[in-house]
């Protein structure tokens, strides 16, 4: 039904809560500051990293 929602999921703090899955949403704006030259992709063997640009 919902995209970014799933659960109900355990919780330590609250029990039990939904989860979101914002890493879609979160990929799509990077890409569009890619784009824009604002921020810079380095890559590196223990992840991806994002630097702004002019820094």
């Amino acid at each position: 039904m919902y995209k970014y929602l799933f659960g109900p999921v355990p919780s330590r703090r609250l029990g039990m809560s939904l989860g979101v899955d914002l890493v879609p949403e979160i990929n799509k704006y990077l890409a569009v500051l890619e784009d824009e030259k604002k921020i810079e992709t380095i890559r590196q063997e223990r992840g991806v990293f994002y630097q702004i640009c002019g820094r």
